[in-house]
């Protein structure tokens, strides 16, 4: 399987078993079905925004050790590890810019009275 597929299914699962991480509890109504849903969104928001400010720092951190390594080898490895830096770099500014746009972007199409805060 592709890459792609193994996280597509990986997804599905993780938001199936969050949907049912209730006790096994069906919704009685769609009150309830909402409530789930928010609780499952904040808990979601809140980790994701956890997670991506520790990811962006050690990115950032990482990023300096790959291109300081780098710079004791040849130039075919040096060339790597630049690559390689500027795309942990890269990947930890994208991190920041989620971690910073992400909660306002939820709050927005979720609507202010949804009783939960990103």
């Amino acid at each position: 399987m592709e890459k792609k597929h193994l996280f597509a299914i990986f997804f599905l699962v993780v938001i199936t078993s969050l949907m049912y991480a209730g006790g096994g509890q069906q919704a009685q109504s769609t009150t309830d079905a909402a409530s789930r849903m928010k609780s499952i969104i904040s808990f979601v928001c809140t980790v994701v925004v956890g997670l991506l400010g520790a990811a962006a720092v050690a990115l950032f951190a990482l990023s300096g050790v790959i291109y300081a390594v780098g710079q004791f080898f040849g130039a075919e490895m040096r060339g790597r590890a630049t690559s390689w830096a500027m795309a942990a770099v890269v990947g930890a500014i994208i991190a920041v810019i989620i971690y910073i746009v992400g909660p306002t972007i939820v709050n927005t199409l979720w609507g202010k009275n949804v009783g939960f805060s990103c």
